[in-house]
């Protein structure tokens, strides 16, 4: 589904939600994207990335799922993907996030930009802001996983000290495991393509 989230005369914010291959195809088309880059949109594993090309900018995050399974190890099953291509006068987005949440996030993000943009006291500034604003939300998606982690954590140290801890509890513990070594890999990588993003000057 296409739709646009955005619309100015300084730049349009382009959302593809669950495209087609047809879509990706034709907004390609449209944009001149770089076709490698829009095949990355069809990789489900890929880890946060930044990529330059001239005045273009490719970026893939992962939001935390806030509705994964309990069990959920992997990076598809924890997380889901967002590309991000960023011109000079527009904002494309691709995912499989609901689009309504997906709307939800991002005018949030146009909220914050609003309210940090007489600060900056610079309208050239409010395009990577808005997105600086999503790279930022994007991690912060991540602090309910954690907390939980900890909590996990803790019930698993008192059942140690109790010697309650059986298999399945043991099994458990691994997952948790698991689960925070990836949330740290997508938090390294995350948080470097925030600092790339970042205008000069501009304190996260």
């Amino acid at each position: 589904m296409r739709r646009i989230l955005h619309s100015s005369d300084k730049f349009k914010w382009i959302d593809l939600s669950h495209p087609t291959r047809d879509e990706l195809d034709e907004i390609q088309r449209e944009f001149q994207l770089h076709p490698v880059f829009v095949q990355d949109c069809l990789d489900p594993i890929h880890l946060p990335k930044f990529e330059r090309l001239g005045s273009s900018v490719f970026m893939i995050i992962r939001l935390a799922d806030a509705e994964a399974a309990q069990g959920a190890d992997t990076i598809q099953g924890l997380t889901r993907k967002v590309a991000i291509f960023l011109g000079q006068d527009f904002i494309i987005t691709i995912h499989r996030v609901d689009p309504d949440q997906f709307q939800i996030l991002t005018e949030k993000c146009f909220l914050d930009a609003a309210d940090r943009q007489t600060t900056i006291g610079s309208e050239n500034n409010k395009l990577p802001l808005v997105l600086v604003n999503f790279l930022n939300r994007a991690l912060r998606s991540y602090n309910l996983p954690l907390e939980k982690a900890e909590d996990d954590l803790d019930t698993f140290e008192s059942a140690l000290f109790a010697r309650e801890a059986g298999l399945g509890m043991l099994q458990s513990l691994h997952t948790v495991r698991r689960r925070l070594s990836l949330i740290k890999r997508i938090l390294i990588h995350t948080q470097d393509v925030v600092q790339r993003l970042s205008p000069p000057g501009e304190s996260l």
